[in-house]
């Protein structure tokens, strides 16, 4: 399973990191891995608005209320915004990248 392989791979490395997932689809990957870590933060974009709303209701669902972010929007777009984003003062900066199939 996708996210098996993920979560053992990212064992180890993700100590209070944040990971960046491109391509949520109905967010079930982005859910295994905030399971796995909770001490990480996930953002994970989307392109297709309709696979947003889903993943946001699926993760309503699954009770998990931080810690996780869905974006709306093409990588190509959301990228160089993401980069631009500073949090306490500190720019955003991520520990592990995920790719789906999808941008």
């Amino acid at each position: 399973m996708k996210s098996e392989v993920l979560c053992s791979s990212l064992r180890g490395a993700c100590s209070g990191v944040r990971l960046l997932e491109i391509g949520t689809y109905c967010g079930y990957t982005a859910l295994r891995m905030v399971a796995a870590f909770p001490s990480v933060s996930i953002t994970t974009l989307e392109v297709d608005p309709i696979h947003v709303i889903i993943a946001r209701n699926m993760i309503a669902l699954s009770g998990v209320v931080r810690g996780l972010d869905v974006w709306t929007g093409h990588s190509k777009y959301l990228l160089p915004r993401l980069a631009r984003r500073v949090i306490h003062g500190q720019q955003l900066r991520y520990g592990a990248l995920f790719m789906d199939r999808w941008g």
